[in-house]
Parts: C-alpha cells; sequence; structure tokens
C-alpha cells in the first residue's frame, strides 16, 4: 500500500470504478488484477475524494511473524 501511494487514514472507495463497500471485498478484488497493472483507487483523504493510479506487484510470500513471548 504505502509503495502505491495510500496513507495511513485514507479509506478505499472504488477500484477501478467499482465501489467498495467492506474492506474484506478488497483483497479478492486486488488479486484479480494481473501483476504489473494499473488499477485506479479511488480514496477518502483529508477530508476530500481524490483518484490515484497504482501499479499492481505481486504479494511477496513471507513467512508469518510471531510474538515474542515475555
Amino acid at each position: 500500500g504505502a509503495r502505491a501511494g495510500i496513507q495511513p487514514g485514507d479509506v478505499i472507495l472504488e477500484l477501478n470504478g467499482q465501489p467498495v463497500h467492506d474492506s474484506r471485498e478488497l483483497p479478492p478484488r486486488v488479486a484479480d488484477i494481473k501483476p504489473g497493472s494499473t488499477a485506479t483507487l479511488k480514496i477518502w483523504r483529508e477530508g476530500k475524494a481524490i483518484e490515484i493510479r497504482v501499479e499492481v506487484a505481486e504479494l511477496e510470500d513471507k513467512p508469518p511473524v510471531q510474538n515474542a513471548k515475555s
């Protein structure tokens, strides 16, 4: 997200012109976009809606983070 220009506090309203009603909708919709493609997001930032274009990257496999026990 950060590499795409999404900032903390941004709310994604649309992906490629289609409304995002619930945050759970977003991951499978993004997964359907081919890596390297460009997507358009409408986001709510600082009291106004803006559109940004982002390049969809491939998700990197990372091992799960384990909590340290104290």
